[in-house]
């Protein structure tokens, strides 16, 4: 298993965290659901892209989290908490 804090740094220096937190960003703009509808993050890893942007455009979603690691999940539950979403987060394999 690789370490949060791993994933979480590579992903950072090659940009992908934020290349995620923008991807989330523009197809939600572009494809707005209705306010409480479901939105599936499949492979969500730690959760890092959201503290990458502003998380205005997930707030309307009750959103769920998955991934197959369970210190990812963990991870993903205490920034989804800190920034007051409606969400459940699993691990599971898509």
């Amino acid at each position: 298993m690789i370490a949060a804090e791993d994933y979480e740094l590579h992903m950072a220096n090659v940009g992908q965290a934020q290349a995620n937190a923008e991807l989330i960003r523009e197809l939600l703009a572009a494809n707005p659901g209705k306010e409480g509808r479901r939105l599936l993050i499949a492979g969500c890893g730690p959760g890092q892209f959201l503290e990458c942007a502003p998380v205005d455009h997930l707030k309307p979603y009750s959103c769920v989290f998955t991934d197959l690691s369970p210190a990812f999940i963990e991870q993903v539950r205490v920034r989804a908490e800190s920034i007051g979403l409606d969400f459940e987060a699993r691990v599971d394999d898509v």
